[in-house]
């Protein structure tokens, strides 16, 4: 061994004897620590490690890593467990379960069998000897720590049972034969998920079963094996379970073979021998691109689509879906959340079958239980268990997060009822240590960079865009006239709500482009046209003139001058005193925003380099003045909004998918383009305007960074320079910390503004200097 190596290895343990003592007679072992040394961990603790794992280089990485991550116990909370009576060891290893959550590890003491020590016992002697302030203040601590104890023995019980025999299981069915990895899987359940990617069980011959069993499983990555052993397990249980997975991991995959293997571990005999169909719940979007999935992965299945716009369809299919249920050959049934809340659908077809599974892609939509999504799957449908996929699970709180938790319980049975009020509790306390620890055995969630290091790297920019002059003049003047209308308003706080809500959505269009304001016409032009539009258009004619006066000034500059050439009005403005320039747009009019200007220099670049760019906005006018810039511009491109229908939605994408089609751009809205697509043949996604919330960008920008990705992805995020939009994007990274806490990576988009803040400083210190120069 070297000199180097005996210099690193030279570190007295608790003996006194040298640690590297101990490894000089293994020179394997002496090479293998000097590696750990090199990747930064102490020599000595790294020696240690591999001799607890007997030499296993990669069970010494996860030990010394999992010891690197693990929290501090706060200090008060050991001293309050402390008081209550129980030992420091105790004490340690509940806030260790609890992730350091002081109230959670107290009800983990206070459970049977639950790291309960007895209770620190005094002397009889050695308490007479006590000061009497110390023996009266230990007597108040007690009576105090007492008091509670009922309460705290029946909070989260039934919840902290459920979600730790969950957890065993899951160590278990992950941990590899003989549960010789059982501590390395034990190590990813933390920060609220299970983060498990490795695969264990590659060479059992249960692997063999189920390829033989689903030719699907054959076809899986490790990680996705991985996945659908985990929903497995929870089905066993009796429950469901979150699958998290980045977008672009292949959670239709996983969901899919894990339907296929579904009846080989259900106890029953009989159940296997009939095993109920499962119900698919997805966005109509993605509905024609489920069905494809279905006979990739899983060909033998008999799948229904049960999803048409005509009720009598729709009922013709509900009988034929009843017929082949009754012979046992019905597998999958398709259907989307719009077709599930419709009441006729409801009595007539969902509320007359007892599903095997319901499972919800991008169940996020689910996430407020005052919402139809959420009462529909609740109430409306009956299912031994469900599933939800969702790349995004956490949003602005943990309310949102409890809910999508409530429904993996089943309703209707007591200890799951008592369950779900336990859960509501935490969440209502908002205990987010508590939260992560009851919700982590139930939702599984891996990070593309932990399993795909062959995916090619995904690049944030935000892009400040300098507002024109004309925009900027009408930004200035919006506020003006804001704090001058603001100073009449009534002091209730709805009225002043309503009045900011508006203001901001006026700002916020402005920045996007001038022509999606009210700022050409006058009020004597908008009587003028209003009469002219009463005289083409029918339903303007059947209702009164103030009501049409109002929707007119509702209308956008934009879409005023498009129902103006719609009707062929133009000949006409002049003779209602109204001039025709108002109405009328040209290529500079498109131009003059600041946000289209860049947007066209990206797109340039793109076409040079023959490469293919996603566009998306909030804003569906705004997609309109896009799509006439494109037109303008000789650009190719298909758009995909709410208002495209359902069966032209995979046409489009597969034109923009194939190689040499000429359609080298989609304009898409933030919501119908943002879940569900496949749109790897891009490598540029450009976000007019962001979200208030941060994972409708994340949805949007993965439709191209996912499994299939050859080339790096580059997402630029627009904001308008000093205007609203710049909190928006503080707003932004705020809540990514929420989704931090449960598995989510850090915010790329703050990464990102802190880099474009750092290089704006610099710009400005060169150019301050070069002033100072010229001065000079």
């Amino acid at each position: 061994m070297s000199a180097m190596t005996m210099s690193l290895l030279e570190s007295e343990d608790e003996t006194g004897s040298s640690r590297a003592e101990s490894v000089e007679d293994n020179p394997q072992q002496s090479k293998e620590v000097l590696r750990l040394v090199q990747m930064g961990f102490d020599p000595g603790m790294a020696a240690e490690a591999l001799r607890s794992t007997k030499g296993d280089t990669q069970e010494a990485i996860d030990m010394l890593t999992a010891e690197s991550e693990a929290p501090e116990m706060p200090a008060e909370g050991l001293q309050a467990i402390e008081s209550m009576g129980f030992t420091r060891e105790a004490a340690t290893r509940a806030l260790q379960r609890a992730s350091g959550d002081t109230e959670a590890a107290i009800n983990l003491l206070l459970e049977p069998d639950q790291l309960r020590d007895p209770p620190q016992t005094t002397p009889l002697a050695q308490r007479a000897q006590e000061a009497p302030g110390r023996a009266l203040a230990q007597k108040r601590e007690r009576s105090r720590s007492r008091s509670p104890r009922p309460m705290r023995q029946s909070s989260c019980q039934k919840l902290t049972a459920f979600s730790d025999s969950a957890k065993q299981a899951v160590i278990e069915a992950l941990g590899g034969p003989d549960g010789k990895r059982k501590s390395q899987v034990t190590r990813s359940i933390k920060r609220g998920r299970v983060s498990q990617w490795q695969h264990h069980w590659q060479k059992d011959p249960s692997e063999e079963q189920f390829e033989a069993a689903s030719p699907g499983y054959a076809k899986l990555k490790g990680y996705q094996r991985v996945g659908v052993r985990y929903l497995l397990t929870l089905a066993k249980l009796g429950c469901g379970g979150i699958l998290a997975d980045e977008m672009g991991l292949g959670k239709t995959a996983q969901a899919l073979v894990f339907l296929d293997l579904l009846p080989t571990v259900l106890s029953d005999k009989q159940a296997r021998a009939k095993q109920r169909p499962s119900l698919v719940v997805v966005p109509a979007t993605v509905l024609e691109n489920w069905e494809r999935e279905c006979s990739l992965w899983c060909p033998h299945f008999q799948v229904f689509r049960y999803h048409s716009s005509n009720a009598d369809e729709r009922a013709h299919l509900a009988a034929e879906i009843n017929e082949n249920w009754t012979r046992g050959q019905t597998a999958v049934v398709l259907t989307t959340a719009a077709i599930l809340r419709n009441k006729d659908d409801q009595h007539n077809f969902f509320k007359r079958f007892h599903f095997e599974c319901v499972l919800c892609d991008e169940a996020h939509s689910m996430r407020n239980e005052k919402t139809t999504a959420f009462r529909n799957v609740t109430q409306h449908l009956q299912a031994k268990r469900r599933i939800l996929l969702t790349g995004t699970p956490v949003h602005n709180n943990l309310q949102e997060l409890g809910n999508l938790l409530k429904l993996l319980l089943q309703p209707g049975v007591g200890k799951t009822q008592q369950m779900i009020k336990e859960l509501e509790q935490v969440v209502e306390r908002q205990s987010l240590r508590t939260l992560q620890a009851r919700a982590a055995p139930f939702m599984l969630r891996r990070l593309k960079r932990n399993v795909m290091s062959d995916l090619p790297v995904k690049t944030c920019q935000p892009l400040r865009c300098q507002l024109t002059a004309n925009q900027a003049k009408l930004y200035q003047e919006q506020l003006r006239k804001a704090k001058e209308d603001s100073k009449k308003l009534r002091k209730s706080k709805a009225t002043r709500m309503k009045f900011v809500r508006h203001l901001f959505a006026r700002l916020r269009r402005l920045c996007n482009h001038p022509l999606l304001m009210q700022a050409r016409l006058s009020e004597a032009d908008y009587t003028n046209v209003t009469k002219l539009l009463r005289t083409v258009r029918d339903d303007f004619a059947k209702v009164s003139f103030e009501k049409c006066l109002d929707f007119v000034k509702d209308m956008s500059d934009y879409e005023l001058v498009q129902q103006v050439r719609e009707h062929n009005l133009q000949g006409k403005l002049a003779g209602c005193g109204i001039d025709p320039k108002k109405c009328s747009i040209t290529m500079d009019n498109i131009m003059n925003s600041g946000k289209i200007q860049e947007l066209f220099k990206i797109l340039e670049s793109q076409r040079e380099a023959k490469r293919k760019t996603l566009v998306f906005s909030q804003f569906t006018m705004f997609l309109d003045i896009i799509g006439s810039a494109l037109e303008a511009q000789g650009m190719e491109f298909v758009r995909v909004d709410g208002g495209t229908k359902i069966g032209d939605r995979q046409t489009m994408v597969d034109s923009f998918q194939k190689e040499g089609s000429g359609v080298d751009v989609i304009i898409s809205s933030l919501k119908a383009g943002g879940t569900g697509l496949n749109l790897t043949a891009a490598d540029r996604v450009v976000l007019m305007d962001l979200s208030w919330n941060p994972q409708d960008n994340r949805q949007a920008e993965d439709r191209a960074h996912r499994l299939g990705q050859t080339r790096p992805v580059t997402v630029t995020y627009m904001t308008a320079r000093d205007t609203i939009e710049e909190k928006i994007v503080k707003c932004n990274i705020e809540k990514m910390q929420l989704d931090y806490e449960f598995g989510g990576q850090k915010s790329v988009l703050e990464m990102a503004e802190d880099n474009a803040k750092a290089e704006e400083d610099e710009e400005d210190q060169d150019g301050s200097q070069s002033d100072s120069e010229a001065e000079k």
